[in-house]
């Protein structure tokens, strides 16, 4: 099947390296005026000369504004593989899918998604898409309902995906999450955005307690829990426990997060504790879970909401199976004491390179901390 003029040429432009800004130019206008056609034949040529072109196109497909466009996006991804993961690779299963749900919803709203899902169903290999899809429209402050909507969250709850725990709405303590969303473009996109606090350090404590017990180690997995794609997919690595003191103390400081048998602060010449507000925790927990990992390619707001939450109910206390209002008032109560503190060190434990993290919090009664640390490296 031959091209027509306009992507013959444009399909021979792909190959002049000195042509690349005025090639992706028109991919973005392409993408922008709604031209499927084009972009589909572009597509399917790169496909079928594995062109390194062939992404790029794709994503301008996808980024087509409307609904009909994101049903043909969805069946281009389908026709070519990419909702699951490269083969050989360490990457999640579904990488694909999360990654393009992150795509789709940067430019489809909700009555995109129910238009999909009412026109493709939710078969078996597209459930995770549309899973991935609605989550990460409720990151960024969609609503999203509706009879299509209820199909999905039905097919979820009776495969027991790990999405079907979440509620599709947001609690407060999420508003704002959007700000710091990933973004995509047709050449590429951003990350889920985070920095680290700059405020005031913690002075040390002038007295210590004494730690009388130890938490589980499954208490520490659920608190490490936005670090778990990084140990699967890169090079990450975590640690999280909880503490027990016998008596109450005000708040995380250097001096306390020394005393505690974690490791991760071994060796360190420097340790600086600066508070943190409940939505800085979540927005940090929500960020680091949603990159998922410096070789990680299936970027997720989705899954890092779910890890986020998880990690969260774990810093805090929270029983395994709370609402998300729940946690949300336990963080809250951490928060009025004081309680949340992010903290960084010269430590070698850490790669000393972008995704590092150290969290800590000393729950609601004063009598017990949980620390979490986290670091990865490409």
């Amino acid at each position: 099947m031959g091209l027509t003029v306009e992507a013959e040429t444009l399909a021979q432009l792909a190959g002049d390296p000195t042509a690349w800004g005025s090639w992706l130019a028109r991919m973005v206008r392409a993408s922008a005026e709604g031209e499927l056609e084009l972009l589909g034949e572009l597509v399917e040529w790169f496909a079928r000369g594995q062109s390194p072109y062939f992404h790029t196109a794709l994503q301008a497909l996808v980024l087509v504004p409307g609904d009909a466009a994101a049903v043909r996006a969805i069946e281009t991804l389908r026709r070519h593989d990419k909702l699951g993961a490269p083969a050989g690779s360490r990457q999640h299963p579904d990488a694909g899918a999360r990654y393009y749900a992150g795509v789709l919803a940067s430019r489809h709203g909700p009555t995109a998604l129910a238009h999909a899902i009412d026109t493709l169903g939710l078969p078996d290999d597209l459930v995770a898409l549309m899973a991935c899809w609605a989550h990460e429209l409720v990151t960024r402050g969609a609503a999203v309902a509706g009879p299509a909507i209820d199909a999905l969250v039905g097919v979820l709850a009776a495969r027991e995906h790990p999405l079907a725990s979440l509620p599709l709405r947001r609690v407060a303590l999420e508003i704002g999450s959007e700000v710091v969303a990933a973004t995509y473009n047709v050449g590429g996109g951003s990350c889920w955005g985070w920095s680290a606090p700059t405020g005031p350090t913690l002075a040390p404590a002038s007295a210590l307690p004494e730690v009388v017990a130890v938490g589980l180690p499954a208490e520490g997995r659920r608190i490490a829990s936005v670090f778990s794609s990084h140990c699967a997919v890169s090079n990450g690595r975590a640690k999280a426990r909880m503490f027990r003191f016998d008596r109450a103390v005000q708040g995380p400081c250097p001096a306390l997060l020394r005393s505690l048998p974690l490791g991760v602060l071994a060796g360190a010449t420097r340790v600086d504790v600066r508070p943190l507000s409940a939505e800085q925790v979540f927005q940090l927990l929500l960020a680091f879970a949603a990159n998922g990992g410096d070789y990680n390619i299936g970027i997720s707001g989705a899954h890092g909401r779910l890890h986020a939450w998880r990690s969260l109910g774990g810093l805090v206390g929270a029983p395994a199976d709370a609402s998300l209002e729940a946690i949300e008032a336990e963080a809250r109560a951490v928060e009025r004491a004081g309680g949340f503190a992010h903290f960084a060190s010269d430590s070698p434990w850490f790669n000393h390179i972008i995704t590092d993290l150290g969290l800590a919090a000393v729950r609601a009664d004063g009598r017990s901390i949980a620390v979490l640390a986290g670091t990865d490296t490409d």
